[in-house]
């Protein structure tokens, strides 16, 4: 498969888990030591086992749902 097939799996391997609250897909979307962060807030979680234990909880609250706040930003 070539880097943009691979690029694009991604892509909608995140879509298709973002709307349903698919939580085990959404976070596989991520590198085993990524980091989310909502920026101007003190929510950041790294890894696996913080986003799985996270993405939940901050969807409860319909304000902080992360599936309407993740963006890419580049790594440093």
């Amino acid at each position: 498969m070539s880097d943009v097939q691979d690029i694009q799996t991604l892509i909608n391997m995140y879509s298709d888990a973002s709307g349903p609250k698919n939580w085990d897909q959404l976070v596989a979307t991520f590198a085993e030591d990524g980091t989310w962060e909502l920026l101007g807030t003190p929510h950041k979680m790294k890894g696996h086992t913080e986003m799985r234990a996270g993405f939940p909880a901050l969807a409860d609250d319909q304000e902080r749902d992360p599936r309407h706040h993740l963006a890419p930003v580049p790594a440093q």
